[in-house]
């Protein structure tokens, strides 16, 4: 998986079997340089990522739609007078073929979005959306964290592999090792 944009450089990760092993960035690239910001403050990065997702769900709501439909609407009224009553019989073969597909669909959206309670307190349909796409966004947030920190860790662990240092599991073992070496 790469996030190279517009042609270029990103972080690179190899799959090997389940393990997902990052590539170390070359000594003095913008990669190397992004992985030590990204490395010094993981929450900032991982609540741009979390607010990326909410621009992203929220701006179709905003209305945007609405502003260019004028320019869309003779075409679709062309489109229902002359063309849509030669593909009727078609569409409605289609409708017959693909209604337990949309009857799948509508059941797995229930099962996983059924968990999040109807917000009924007086307050707009487009509060209770947007507080749904808060807890979406929420979870995003603390998936991309919880992925900055995997990263970190696995990268940590290749440098170490390839100075040939063995790097301590913990903070406890890393106190232990400081106290031996103190010791000697």
């Amino acid at each position: 998986m790469t996030s190279a944009v517009a042609g270029s450089a990103g972080e690179v990760e190899v799959r090997k079997d389940l393990d997902v092993v990052p590539l170390l960035p070359e000594d003095g690239s913008r990669s190397e340089a992004r992985e030590r910001r990204r490395a010094a403050h993981p929450e900032r990065y991982a609540l741009v990522s979390g607010l990326t997702m909410l621009i992203r769900l929220l701006l179709p709501l905003l209305g945007l739609g609405t502003l260019f439909a004028w320019l869309f609407d003779p075409i679709m009224r062309w489109m229902t007078e002359i063309v849509l009553p030669l593909f009727e019989p078609f569409t409605q073969w289609l409708q017959a073929v693909f209604a337990p597909v949309g009857q799948f669909l509508e059941w797995l959206f229930n099962l996983l979005f059924g968990w999040i309670p109807d917000i009924s307190l007086g307050v707009p349909d487009w509060v209770t959306t947007t507080l749904r796409i808060g807890m979406l966004v929420l979870l995003a947030y603390f998936a991309s964290r919880s992925n900055l920190k995997r990263r970190q860790k696995k990268l940590e662990e290749s440098q170490a592999d390839s100075t040939g240092e063995t790097a301590p599991e913990s903070e406890g073992e890393q106190r232990q090792d400081d106290r031996q070496r103190q010791q000697s």
